[in-house]
């Protein structure tokens, strides 16, 4: 399939040009009282353009600006809220003949979808958090405006800025908060 893991790493990564990097990575959580694990694989793809402009806009450190995705979706929710709970001592061979069953299965055909801004746009348009590629409505209030900004639509992106704020106002998760994302916003029509 192409993809290769570094050295110690949780994930692989497959580059698909300069600007698009697709990665399969796994979470693991281990309760030990019960004696299971559980595999979290999620899909994500990094956008090189709408992450230099979330490190421009204050949202994203330079030191991530590799190492973060841009959009993602969890495996289990593309199964149908399947879970990867296993019990310690259940052969690791099967385990792995799962993951990558399913991820061949329903975690490929999607990463064609998250490398697509129009596609990302309509699923970030949904009233459903569950189906957002982003974790939270923080990051979909800046998403959305700056995938505006490549595509040319700079005053859609202003637009969807203020719409999209009036439901942060108590529960922004991101610094810098929404206002100053939009002064830095703003700023961009006069480049």
């Amino acid at each position: 399939l192409g993809f290769k893991r570094s050295k110690g790493g949780q994930e692989w990564k497959k580059k698909i040009n300069d600007v698009i990097i697709r990665r399969v990575q796994f979470n693991f959580n281990l309760n030990e009282k019960e004696r299971w694990i559980g595999i979290i694989p999620t899909l994500n793809v990094w956008h090189k353009n709408i992450q230099e402009l979330k490190v421009s806009a204050g949202i994203l450190d330079q030191r991530y600006y590799k190492d973060s995705a841009t959009v993602a979706l969890i495996l289990n929710n593309l199964c149908g809220e399947k879970s990867y709970n296993y019990n310690l001592g259940t052969n690791p061979e099967g385990i792995v003949d799962e993951l990558t069953s399913d991820i061949s299965k329903f975690g490929l055909p999607v990463f064609t979808n998250l490398e697509n801004l129009d596609w990302i746009l309509k699923n970030l348009s949904s009233n459903n958090p569950k189906e957002w590629c982003v974790p939270s409505a923080s990051d979909r209030a800046r998403l959305i405006p700056l995938i505006l900004y490549i595509k040319g639509r700079y005053g859609e992106g202003l637009r969807a800025i203020k719409q999209l704020k009036d439901g942060l106002v108590t529960r922004d998760q991101i610094i810098p908060d929404i206002n100053h994302f939009e002064k830095w916003f703003l700023k961009l029509n006069h480049n």
